[in-house]
């Protein structure tokens, strides 16, 4: 498809160590637009309802900087959690994926 650019994330992982149960916590990915054509991201799916997202809603501009704000309710969960963020949007693999994780002590 044309019009498909590039996105550069500043880290694709992130890891919030220890929380305690029923804590929220979040994190940022930066990221850039390094294509040649206007950034559209389409959908950001958290995979699950304890992990919430935002995202930039208005085309991102090639070599324009933004960022996806994630957070974690850890509340019901115990132990080791690793969450996978999928991004959809105007680029060549179509998906990229963010994962954050925590060990969630009670």
């Amino acid at each position: 498809m044309k019009n498909n650019t590039q996105v550069t994330f500043e880290k694709t992982s992130h890891v919030f160590g220890k929380v305690i149960g029923g804590e929220t916590v979040g994190c940022y990915f930066g990221f850039t637009n390094t294509g040649k054509y206007p950034l559209l991201i389409n959908k950001v799916d958290p995979g699950c309802g304890c992990t919430s997202v935002k995202y930039p809603q208005e085309p991102v501009l090639p070599g324009q900087k933004a960022e996806i704000e994630v957070r974690f309710d850890s509340s019901g969960f115990s132990g080791y959690q690793y969450k996978v963020i999928q991004v959809y949007a105007n680029i060549e693999d179509k998906m990229k994926e963010l994962v954050v994780s925590a060990n969630v002590i009670n």
